[in-house]
């Protein structure tokens, strides 16, 4: 189910494809004449997607806390950690 924790991915490295990507955007030709908010705004929205993808392999999660957001969004009671539980089963 859950992908241990890689101790190979150092937290700098998405961060670098963040910040070298971003700044990919300014000077790709598709994003000529956007300003600095929208850029901003892409850049942003990059990192949501990067680090939902990355959530399980980032974030170290005892099997307690799996299973407490298991039942949780089981009861329906937590809007927040049925999201998170259909996260890890990507």
């Amino acid at each position: 189910m859950r992908t241990p924790p890689s101790p190979l991915l150092s937290p700098a490295l998405p961060q670098t494809f963040l910040q070298q990507t971003e700044a990919q955007f300014a000077v790709h030709p598709l994003w000529k004449g956007t300003s600095a908010e929208e850029l901003e705004a892409s850049g942003e929205a990059l990192e949501k997607y990067v680090m939902t993808k990355l959530h399980h392999r980032t974030f170290a999660v005892v099997p307690e806390d799996v299973e407490r957001d298991r039942v949780r969004a089981s009861q329906g009671g937590d809007e927040s950690a049925a999201t998170e539980l259909c996260l890890w089963a990507t």
